[in-house]
């Protein structure tokens, strides 16, 4: 039975982004409207928090059985993720920045200004990073996998069937929902949240990307396996670093290109084609990605003459 069922976990989320906005507008630092817009989207991380002790008891105590998911249910999966992560953070943005919604440039422009990580690069740029180095995460991605599948402790439970019903439209859809919706709260307002409370201590960086990445891996909990808790704390700490280093945009990038294909190992089971179309595509980017390094490489070389010269 969890702890906190529905739809006490909503009205307790919004009881602790209460608090946290009386808090926040209680010092000197923080406006009242910005409070308020950071409560408001903090409210997806609170009702993480409730899932997490919700999932505490069969995690701890063996695991459990997933039945499959229906279309239906897959379908409610991605749209309450948009909803709700998405959501709750775009509107405390719009309160936060006190800009109205079609001005998406300004609200950009102060979310940059107010710590949003861009990595001092263009969004494009950050994106044109995350595909660039996907082949080399999705790499890893399969080691720790296979890894951490042959370790018969970690994998208590049977979540194998979950998915057995996912399409190529749901994979696409649960991907994006999943990219956008979770690198934005954890890594833009969780992480970022953090930081400003830590921003004078010179280790504070590393330990906010570290306390995100642990409560990102314990939300995946659910699944009822260990190996579900720390391949995503480990995927975290990545795109936490990812987050900062070159932009969120890159880390929303990376996150739904591993998302598809992760879900396309049970989508190709229904549609063959959409797996023959994600190996073409990766193939193509193993090739920009090498031509590039290739690239980079020549023009340091070049550089190191014209310097010695």
């Amino acid at each position: 039975m969890a702890l906190i069922p529905y739809p006490y976990n909503w009205l307790a989320a919004f009881a602790a982004a209460a608090l946290l906005a009386a808090l926040l507008a209680g010092t000197a630092r923080v406006r009242p409207r910005a409070a308020v817009g950071w409560a408001v989207a903090s409210v997806p991380l609170w009702l993480t928090l409730w899932g997490i002790l919700n999932s505490l008891g069969p995690l701890l105590e063996g695991g459990k059985v997933l039945e499959p998911l229906t279309r239906r249910q897959l379908s409610d999966i991605w749209a309450r993720k948009v909803l709700v992560d998405v959501g709750f953070v775009g509107a405390g943005a719009l309160i936060a920045t006190a800009s109205p919604p079609w001005r998406l440039a300004a609200i950009a422009h102060r979310l940059r200004v107010a710590g949003l990580p861009m990595g001092g690069r263009s969004e494009g740029r950050s994106i044109g990073v995350a595909v660039l180095a996907f082949p080399l995460l999705a790499l890893g991605a399969y080691a720790v996998n296979r890894l951490l599948l042959g370790v018969d402790s970690l994998n208590q439970g049977d979540e194998s069937s979950y998915f057995d019903n996912m399409t190529p439209y749901h994979a696409i859809l649960l991907s994006c929902a999943a990219g956008f919706g979770e690198e934005i709260v954890y890594r833009g307002v969780l992480q970022q949240g953090l930081l400003r409370a830590m921003r004078t201590r010179a280790w504070g960086p590393a330990v906010a990307i570290a306390l995100q990445a642990v409560v990102f891996g314990f939300a995946h909990g659910g699944y009822g396996t260990w190996s579900h808790v720390i391949v995503p704390l480990l995927f975290g700490l990545l795109m936490g670093w990812a987050a900062q280093r070159f932009g969120l945009w890159c880390a929303i990038a990376l996150h739904v290109l591993i998302d598809i294909y992760a879900f396309a190992a049970d989508a190709v089971d229904t549609s063959p084609w959409f797996g023959e179309l994600l190996l073409t595509l990766l193939g193509l980017n193993v090739v920009a990605s090498v031509v590039w390094l290739v690239w980079r490489a020549l023009l340091l070389v070049r550089q190191e003459h014209g310097a010695g010269a």
